[in-house]
């Protein structure tokens, strides 16, 4: 997924129109999928997508005034959870990332009084935030790993380690890009420790994978002219890939008002990443948190109890 800001092939009229997320798909033969369009949905103020949530900051100007508000979307239903017309701007970020190691939102959050720029945790809910130290650059993208480890993409399109703890940075190496000046985005696949990077450049523009160990980018797919896309996110797998997939045709009967049922379910064929299993499985059926039915069967074999 990704938040769509700005694209050079959207018309002037229409152009308001297009601004929301959109599913991205990784080939260039697909077009990327609106999900939710809207154009508060620009996130301005730095945002991210994380744990089926969308929380971000739109800001309006008028005159010299700024009039920040956040907001918080289900990213299933697209339902407003929170709205807040906020004070100050001390949330606003250039860049963001969430942590599962550690459940926290790191940002690069603007230095006291606009001087310089710091790392920072991020509270959305709270309206929180927490200086760690002062960064010696401004990153335009940052990303968290699955074991934690902190990343960010600078303006010179270099990839460098970022430390949680005190804000300083390493150099890994050239991405080989020259991004433009531009808001960009990050995000693992937490199912292949891949970094992806939303690239945008000053006439060209992307989605590439980075290598973490040399910084070298290399396109997954390319978009005409320049697309710049903002909170890109790649939700976590449900369950592992050799975990058995869901059960099927899942059915509960009852005959009239009955503290009984039959239920009828088929166990999964395959591992929820589709290779076929051939093992005995176990499953067991709970009613409000309370055991009923436990035992087992091979894959693809049809249940029936009464409970």
């Amino acid at each position: 997924l990704g938040n769509i800001v700005f694209s050079s092939e959207w018309s002037e009229d229409t152009f308001y129109d297009n601004i929301g997320v959109y599913s991205l798909p990784l080939t260039a033969d697909d077009t990327p999928a609106p999900l939710y369009l809207s154009t508060s949905t620009d996130p301005n103020g730095g945002g991210l997508m994380y744990d089926g949530q969308y929380s971000f900051i739109h800001y309006y100007e008028y005159g010299s005034y700024i009039y920040p508000v956040y907001y918080k979307y289900d990213t299933d239903t697209w339902e407003l959870l929170d709205y807040d017309e906020l004070q100050d701007i001390s949330l606003f970020t250039t860049a963001s990332t969430y942590d599962i190691t550690t459940n926290n939102i790191y940002g690069v959050a603007y230095g006291v009084d606009h001087d310089g720029f710091d790392l920072a945790i991020v509270d959305y809910d709270n309206r929180e935030r927490v200086t760690i130290g002062a960064l010696d650059q401004r990153y335009l993208c940052m990303a968290c790993s699955p074991d934690g480890q902190l990343y960010g993409i600078s303006l010179q399109g270099e990839l460098w380690k970022i430390d949680k703890e005190t804000a300083e940075s390493s150099l890994i190496g050239s991405t080989g890009l020259k991004p433009a000046n531009y808001f960009q985005s990050a995000t693992f696949d937490l199912r292949n420790n891949k970094l992806y990077w939303a690239y945008l450049g000053e006439s060209d523009s992307g989605i590439y994978t980075v290598d973490t160990t040399t910084g070298a980018a290399t396109a997954s797919r390319t978009f005409n002219g320049q697309t710049e896309i903002m909170s890109l996110y790649i939700a976590p797998p449900e369950a592992a890939e050799n975990a058995p997939d869901r059960v099927e045709n899942f059915n509960v009967s009852l005959d009239g008002p009955s503290l009984t049922a039959d239920i009828t379910f088929t166990l999964p064929a395959t591992t929820y990443g589709g290779e076929p299993l051939s093992e005995e499985l176990g499953y067991f059926v709970k009613v409000k948190g309370l055991l009923k039915a436990e035992g087992t069967g091979m894959p693809g074999e049809t249940v029936s109890l009464h409970i």
